[in-house]
């Protein structure tokens, strides 16, 4: 099942994915500049840069299934390509079935 729900309904299985941004990402839900959706087990937030859907943070049961969902959404509204970042290999590995493909790291300096 996939149903779109507010922030409050997804803020605590997300909480381990948000890091410090929790709430930025907050606000940009609140804005409209991102939606927040279950996805069976898994709590998921995008947004969309153009013609890119950008998955914010994903977490709970069930990736594959909910990146497969992901998949047919994009295609759906016009979307070209994918984008996510995150802490995890393994989300890459399980999610290379679907396409997923390494394009770049993220450096950080903390100051």
């Amino acid at each position: 099942m996939v149903r779109r729900v507010p922030f409050c309904a997804v803020d605590s299985v997300l909480s381990s994915a948000f890091g410090n941004d929790r709430d930025i990402i907050r606000e940009e839900v609140e804005k409209g500049f991102a939606q927040c959706w279950e996805i069976g087990q898994a709590a998921v937030i995008t947004r969309r840069e153009d013609s890119e859907l950008v998955v914010v943070c994903m977490a709970g049961k069930g990736a594959v299934r909910a990146g497969e969902v992901i998949v047919q959404a994009a295609k759906k509204s016009g979307c070209k390509t994918i984008r996510f970042h995150t802490e995890r290999p393994a989300l890459g590995r399980l999610l290379a079935p679907l396409g997923a493909e390494l394009r770049e790291y993220v450096f950080q300096i903390r100051v």
